[in-house]
């Protein structure tokens, strides 16, 4: 079969190829036929045949390679085209034919392939036939079921029984070793148990001894913690009570109660931190002091029997305070130890005008709102000035008595504000009159001191503490007075008017009543006066 195209088809007439052949001269290849065949000549390309005469498969002449004209150019197309589609056709057939021998090599395989899956089953099923009669024959199957259907000779029959016996021993032997093996076995297993239970009765024992050295040597370490803890604690007790020995200690020629020494010297703490974290500017000159305290002064002299002037001074206490304590704390306490001094020192002229009393309470109760050790370092100003606050009683204690009822009644004028948290005033109250009257002896300085006291801080303590304090006020008639008049021996009109006017307040139970200068009205004309 062959196939022809032609080149240069789209050249100008007239026009030679590129190829090196004439124009429109169509190629020709060979398919299927034997080269050496002399077909392959006859279609070759300048072999010196009629170019114009050449047969093409069968049929046909083929066209001049120059045509001339419109005509030829159409034919030669149409030739073309035809054998284009003969080509194509050979084609289809050739790929038809290529398929099926395809499908028929696939059937070929598979009848192959089922052929042999055959054999081999054959052959297994045979292998599987010869183990089993093979297996017969040595388990004597074959022959028992032999000497049944065919007859046998004696010597056949001895050796099959020859045989059987000799199978039978081997069972046997085989049975005997398995039992002997069995049997080693489970003694081998016994043996093991044993030993494992022993093993595990000692381990426990150990245990069990472990643990109870470990519980004896608890108790033995609680019991030294104990004693140890004991020790401490008793050790401890004693520093405590040594310690509180020591704080308590009353000094020589001094009459008060080991909780007023406390009392005193809790206070006396609070006032020396202060001047001690300022004790560079108590050494500076008084210049320099002056500066810091003169605002302090003023306030101090500012302060007047209404409520609207000791709010303002009030105020200017806390803000001159605020502004030293964020310059620096040495500062702010230097002006908190000087303020307490400068308050302690109005007391001398409290005692004729106690309604000022009350109103530099209220100061100190209004400035310890922000700062607490005010109202300590106040107390701890007034221990050193009159002993008679603690209370306590020095040998041979002398005072004015202006002085004595005017410090008195500044301490009783704090302890009847009402109660905060850093300064319980009614708990004070309490304390100091039952200190004063277990172990201050009554004399003149003593009874003045009382009658100061009870006049001005008598009413709250009897609101606070009711029955109690009556029996407090009874004790102070019955007792202290009786013993003031065996001491004195009377005739003594300063005694004579100061047992009166306690007399006179138990006995018709004016401290049921407010003190009459403990109103302070809102506004005063004297504010205008003291500057």
């Amino acid at each position: 079969m062959r196939f022809a195209f032609m080149e240069g088809g789209d050249l100008e007439d007239g026009k030679e190829s590129t190829s090196g052949r004439p124009a429109y001269e169509p190629f020709v290849f060979t398919v299927g036929e034997n080269p050496a065949s002399g077909a392959a000549k006859d279609t070759g390309v300048g072999l010196g045949d009629d170019k114009s005469k050449r047969p093409f498969f069968g049929g046909g002449e083929v066209l001049s390679p120059n045509p001339r004209g419109k005509r030829e150019l159409a034919k030669e197309v149409e030739f073309h085209d035809k054998y284009m589609k003969m080509n194509a056709t050979v084609w289809f057939d050739s790929n038809a034919r290529r398929e099926q021998l395809q499908r028929e090599l696939k059937e070929v395989l598979v009848e192959e392939t089922q052929d042999v899956k055959s054999s081999i089953f054959s052959v297994q099923e045979q292998k599987e036939t010869y183990q089993e009669e093979l297996t017969k024959f040595v388990t004597g199957e074959k022959r028992k079921s032999g000497a049944m259907m065919s007859p046998v000779s004696p010597q056949m029959r001895a050796l099959g029984s020859s045989l059987q016996a000799l199978e039978g021993e081997i069972h046997r032997v085989k049975h005997q070793k398995l039992m002997e093996k069995a049997k080693q076995e489970a003694e081998e297993q016994k043996r093991l148990q044993r030993e494992e239970a022993e093993r595990r009765k000692k381990l426990e024992l150990e245990q069990k001894q472990n643990m109870e050295a470990q519980i004896a040597l608890k108790q033995r370490q609680e019991m030294e913690r104990k004693r140890k803890e004991e020790e401490d604690e008793a050790r401890k007790v004693a520093d405590a009570r040594a310690r509180e020995e020591r704080e308590n200690r009353i000094p020589e020629g001094v009459l008060m109660s080991p909780s007023a020494s406390k009392w005193q010297k809790s206070c006396a703490s609070v006032y020396d931190k202060h001047k001690a974290l300022a004790a560079d500017i108590f050494k500076a000159s008084k210049l320099e002091r002056l500066k810091l305290e003169k605002p302090i002064k003023k306030c101090v002299n500012q302060v007047s029997c209404s409520r609207q002037q000791i709010a303002f001074v009030g105020r200017s206490i806390l803000e001159h305070l605020t502004n030293q304590y964020n310059q620096g704390k040495h500062f702010y306490s230097y002006c908190l130890v000087r303020l307490g001094d400068l308050i302690a020192l109005q007391g001398p002229g409290l005692g004729a005008a106690k309604q000022l009393a009350f109103a530099y309470a209220e100061l100190v109760s209004m400035v310890s709102e922000s700062f607490h050790d005010l109202a300590y370092v106040v107390v701890a100003a007034l221990h050193k000035s009159c002993p008679l606050t603690v209370p306590s009683l020095p040998k041979g204690y002398k005072a004015v008595q202006t002085d004595i009822k005017g410090y008195i009644s500044l301490w009783a004028a704090l302890c009847q504000l009402q109660p905060k948290e850093w300064f319980r005033s009614s708990e004070q109250s309490w304390s100091w009159q039952a200190r004063f009257l277990n172990t201050i002896p009554p004399n003149e300085s003593t009874a003045i001191a009382l009658d100061a006291f009870l006049q001005i801080a008598g009413h709250k303590s009897f609101g606070a503490y009711r029955k109690q304090q009556v029996k407090l006020f009874s004790y102070a008639k019955e007792v202290f007075l009786t013993q003031l008049m065996k001491r004195a021996g009377g005739g003594d009109e300063d005694i004579d008017a100061v047992k009166s006017r306690i007399e006179k307040y138990v006995t018709m139970q004016l401290y049921a009543t407010p003190p009459k200068d403990s109103f302070i009205p809102e506004t005063d004309d004297s504010q205008h006066i003291r500057c």
